[in-house]
């Protein structure tokens, strides 16, 4: 329910990057791993190099760039970590349909599957995590003219709110707003279409759908974030992660260790700038970011 399958439209939107940081883009994006954490970068002498598996259409985590080379957020992170672990001449990243990501692959080395949304259904039976690099939080979305301030500290009661149906972020709305009028909707293009028409006060996504909305033809000049990021483990999942085999499980505080080393040294932030167009962590004056736009 949170993949975005049109490569074209995401490569699109990569392009118009320029123009969104004229709808906002903050300097920065939260720590999702506690800045208080220590580092294990010690590398195991008998490791002979680390293989990471990405899904082919999961941008802009993973997916082939127009020379048919795998490309994305979560594979140059990994070549990241492997930098930071000393395996760079080691490393391999490389790509499958969603649905095989779970098979044997080059047993020489170890399997890291890069777990987005696509594999939430990993095993922890079979797999340990390391600690999520980034969260997608939910995000309001709404039309920038036309339509009534908006207090989210009262709860939205009475707003009608749109989201996608039967997705985590109808279930989270309805158990975070049970004072809103809720209204679920078959796709992305249905529920922009009530926005941008006025029928409904609001839309509710994920982070990525909603930045992608704002770079569509269709949302271009017509909306914008509104509110700040929510957050729920339960309703959108525990957030992109490595998934490391449970034999290998000594690796996890390693590559904690490595993420730890290149959250501090903004390496994360600067790959999230590079691979999103849209800041969706950004916080906008959940009472007067309607005047200030108007």
């Amino acid at each position: 329910e949170m993949k975005i399958g049109n490569i074209p439209a995401y490569a699109a939107a990569l392009m118009l990057s320029g123009y969104l940081c004229a709808i906002g883009r903050a300097e920065s994006i939260p720590y999702f791993i506690g800045d208080s954490e220590t580092s294990e970068l010690q590398a195991s002498p008998n490791l002979q190099g680390l293989h990471f598996v990405a899904a082919l259409d999961d941008p802009p985590f993973s997916f082939l760039d127009r020379t048919s080379k795998i490309s994305g957020f979560s594979v140059f992170l990994a070549r990241a970590v492997c930098e930071e672990l000393n395996y760079s001449s080691n490393c391999f990243v490389s790509g499958r349909v969603a649905a095989d990501l779970d098979l044997e692959m080059n047993p020489g080395a170890k399997k890291i599957i890069i777990s987005n949304f696509g594999i939430e259904s990993l095993s922890w039976e079979k797999f340990r995590f390391s600690r999520p690099f980034l969260r997608i939080p939910g995000r309001f979305v709404i039309k920038r003219t036309g339509s009534a301030p908006v207090n989210f500290d009262e709860g939205l009661q009475g707003s009608k709110i749109g989201t996608i149906a039967n997705s985590g972020e109808e279930r989270m709305l309805r158990s975070f707003f049970p004072q809103a009028q809720i209204l679920g909707f078959a796709g992305e293009s249905l529920l922009l279409n009530e926005l941008s028409s006025g029928k409904i006060d609001l839309a509710f996504a994920n982070g990525i759908q909603a930045g992608q909305w704002l770079v569509s033809r269709e949302g271009d000049e017509c909306c914008m974030l509104a509110g700040g990021p929510y957050y729920s483990s339960h309703f959108l999942g525990a957030g992109v992660r490595f998934a490391i085999p449970a034999e290998d499980s000594f690796l996890v505080p390693q590559i904690n260790g490595a993420l730890i080393s290149l959250q501090r040294k903004g390496k994360i932030e600067e790959l999230f700038f590079r691979f999103f167009p849209v800041n969706f962590f950004e916080v906008f004056d959940r009472r007067t970011e309607r005047a200030a736009i108007d």
